[in-house]
């Protein structure tokens, strides 16, 4: 019966969302390891003490930290409120934090280049690179959270290892992915792409296209849907089988009253 009701209410094979989250968690995770060849180069054209690249380092794994913890409370309160919609908006809300922390990685250049405001631009880059670990954490957290609720149980766990797999593989990749930007230099005003700045607009144009991505291919609801189905029919089951226990000890009392009663009348005395 069980395996039948699986089958019955089991979502379908493609799956839509997985492609959409592996691509989504490698470059995420691409954005942490991409600065690897340029941040200490990127300090010190603004002047920055050496021990400011080790922040700017530490610092996007506490926004991770950060973005996992809070976005994991929102996404569990949104799957309460709006399931059909909520596990959406909590990517799409994670995503601003990554296109903002690509916007500071950039302006950073231009703070750089003004003599008042020199010395704050290496804790702009501090701050991009901790909004940029809120985007990591927080989007991670709903993917393994979405992917604990609309797959099927016997999916989960090589959901995950098949994720956790991308999300290696964008780490080891983000600085070969870095290093092409060497030969970079355009320079129209105001306007400077170089090795150094060319990783913000990467990253903020991917978090860009990740959010149109996200809003045009990921429904959550169909699968939330046929989740629910499934938790509904397994209760019917249940039920129906809490109703044949009792009718099995209702039986089971009938039993043991006549079998006491002919016990009874066998030891009284005829009449």
């Amino acid at each position: 019966m069980r395996a039948a009701l699986d089958h019955c209410c089991e979502q379908p094979p493609h799956e839509q969302w997985v492609p959409l989250f592996k691509i989504q968690v490698f470059f995420s995770c691409v954005s942490f390891s991409i600065i690897v060849p340029s941040l200490a180069n990127y300090l010190r054209r603004m002047g920055a003490d050496e021990w400011v690249l080790g922040v700017a380092v530490a610092v996007y794994s506490l926004g991770e930290m950060v973005g996992s913890a809070v976005f994991g409370k929102l996404m569990t309160k949104r799957l309460r409120e709006a399931p059909a919609t909520g596990p959406r908006r909590c990517l799409l809300e994670t995503m601003v934090f990554g296109v903002v922390g690509s916007i500071l990685y950039v302006v950073a250049d231009d703070v750089g280049q003004s003599p008042d405001l020199r010395a704050w631009a290496p804790w702009v880059v501090v701050v991009g690179r901790f909004l940029g670990g809120i985007w990591t954490g927080g989007k991670m957290v709903v993917e393994q959270t979405y992917v604990g609720v609309a797959a099927r149980e016997d999916r989960v766990t090589p959901l995950t290892s098949e994720i956790g797999v991308y999300a290696v593989l964008g780490f080891v990749a983000g600085p070969s992915v870095g290093a092409l930007f060497a030969p970079l230099n355009l320079d129209h005003g105001r306007l400077r792409v170089d090795e150094f700045t060319a990783p913000g607009y990467f990253v903020g144009l991917l978090c860009v296209a990740m959010m149109v991505a996200c809003y045009v291919t990921f429904n959550p609801s169909d699968a939330v849907w046929k989740s629910n189905t499934r938790l509904w029919m397994r209760a019917g089951v249940a039920s129906m089988a809490w109703g044949r226990r009792d009718d099995s000890a209702r039986t089971r009392r009938k039993v043991l009253i006549s079998t006491q009663v002919g016990r009874l009348r066998q030891a009284l005395p005829g009449p």
